[in-house]
């Protein structure tokens, strides 16, 4: 309790960053008592050197945010959380994991469960998918196809071939979490799933309604993640998409994730991150390999 209460004082804190134009704020004390809850919590014990390594280059920053910040983070993005005082995120554009602390009583309660190393790793798996993405599509594209052959069949009855679907991915992968495509990609991704298609879904009609269907609703995440989020709960189309994005988990044996579904169409790591927060050995080789 009383090396908690240290971390946070407000004195040891010192500015280390600066997510969405404000600063964020940390100190040894902060860096130290996260290292010892990982190793701790046993889930990334194995690989605590690799994580300390990433600390050491600045690419993960456990830090303090105002409860303004935090505000702001989740109202931009898709943040993967705990509850509403704790968040972690890869910033793609710093290329950065951020730890969100901003409640010290919050922060006593991760340290007596497994939830702090769940989040590193499932962001770890978005960073490795950037900055790594070669060795992440060499470790983890059979369960991608796997993932998305269940989507397509679950929400548009396609039973999509393996090949097919392995195009699909590569596609999605490359253009979005290797090359960080815009909105004119939209246009692209709809020729490349028509084209994929085509065997499962033969009807021109039936396939352009499904592509436009689901296309739309990419487009409108990518442009305003919070007016998605409203369509999921106002439009039943929507809600189908994103209760069948939910559904294909289940291919692995595990439950419906607490997750807003959409991001697997456009940044497909977040499949592997769902499945990292209760890595396997192949989710802990990747992260040594960053």
């Amino acid at each position: 309790m009383q090396k908690v209460q240290e971390a946070f004082e407000i004195a040891s804190l010192r500015p280390v960053d600066r997510v969405y134009d404000k600063s964020v704020y940390s100190s040894d004390e902060i860096k130290d008592l996260f290292l010892s809850t990982i190793k701790k919590q046993g889930l990334l014990s194995s690989i605590l050197p690799s994580i300390e390594n990433l600390m050491e280059r600045e690419i993960i920053v456990p830090c303090f945010a105002s409860s303004g910040l935090v505000s702001l983070i989740a109202y931009k993005m898709f943040a993967n959380k705990v509850d509403k005082m704790t968040y972690a995120f890869y910033h793609r554009d710093n290329n950065k994991i951020y730890i969100f602390m901003d409640n010290q009583t919050k922060f006593i309660f991760w340290i007596n469960n497994k939830l702090l190393s769940a989040l590193v790793a499932h962001e770890l798996m978005h960073y490795a998918a950037r900055n790594n993405p070669n060795e992440f599509i060499k470790f983890f594209e059979d369960d991608l196809i796997t993932y998305f052959r269940r989507f397509f069949y679950i929400y548009g009855q396609a039973d999509v071939s393996e090949d097919n679907c392995k195009h699909i991915v590569k596609w999605i992968f490359n253009s979005f979490e290797k090359n960080q495509a815009k909105f004119d990609t939209i246009s692209e991704y709809a020729k490349m799933l028509d084209g994929q298609l085509k065997d499962s879904i033969p009807m021109t009609s039936d396939r352009d309604l499904f592509t436009k269907t689901m296309l739309t609703r990419i487009l409108i995440f990518l442009r305003n993640s919070e007016s998605f989020v409203y369509l999921a709960k106002s439009d039943p189309e929507t809600s189908k998409l994103v209760r069948s994005l939910l559904e294909s988990y289940k291919s692995f044996g595990i439950g419906t994730p607490s997750t807003m579904a959409i991001q697997e169409l456009v940044f497909p790591s977040e499949v592997i991150a769902i499945l990292s927060e209760k890595p396997h050995a192949k989710h802990l080789e990747v992260i040594r390999s960053i």
